[in-house]
């Protein structure tokens, strides 16, 4: 049975790039300021919990 690899460091890469790009903003922090403004994310929130096979 085949399982589903968490993402190498290249894909994650890829798509920093292309959120970067989308929010038309120059570096990762300026990405994490306009999540914060436009209520994408909120402070001190917890990504969802990995079941034991490594899925969400």
């Amino acid at each position: 049975m085949s399982r589903r690899a968490l993402p190498v460091r290249p894909t994650v890469k890829t798509h920093v790039c292309r959120i970067i790009m989308r929010l038309e903003v120059h570096d990762r922090t300026q990405a994490v300021v306009v999540a914060h403004q436009n209520k994408l994310v909120t402070p001190g929130s917890e990504p969802p919990k990995r079941g034991s096979d490594g899925f969400r």
